[in-house]
């Protein structure tokens, strides 16, 4: 075995599943990489005639009222979120056929 290089990263050769912890070995062929990104509506707001009404300086305050409650790891959730998961054949295969986690109806199939 070659000793790692002073200086440089070594990458570890195992991982974790993401779901059950099963210890996977890298470049076997053994982990699937799930990407989930999230992002915030990407469509204009649609005013309503109430909306034009409103007082806006209010409506600021009220806003900025609530952004100050809020760390900013949630604020930038909000706007966009991107989670990496590994995990094992088996895992990969449950999360592929429900990624949500919803109940199964089966009543329909």
């Amino acid at each position: 075995m070659i000793p790692p290089t002073p200086g440089k990263a070594v990458r570890a050769t195992t991982l974790p599943c993401s779901r059950c912890g099963v210890v996977l070995q890298r470049g076997r062929d053994e982990c699937y990489l799930v990407e989930i990104r999230a992002v915030a509506d990407p469509y204009p707001p649609v005013f309503t005639e109430a909306d034009l009404e409103r007082d806006t300086k209010l409506a600021i305050a009220e806003l900025l009222a609530r952004l100050r409650t809020m760390s900013e790891r949630q604020l930038i959730e909000q706007v966009y979120l991107r989670r990496l998961y590994c995990l094992c054949a088996a895992c990969h295969a449950r999360w592929a056929d429900n990624p949500f986690g919803a109940a199964l109806d089966r009543s329909s199939t």
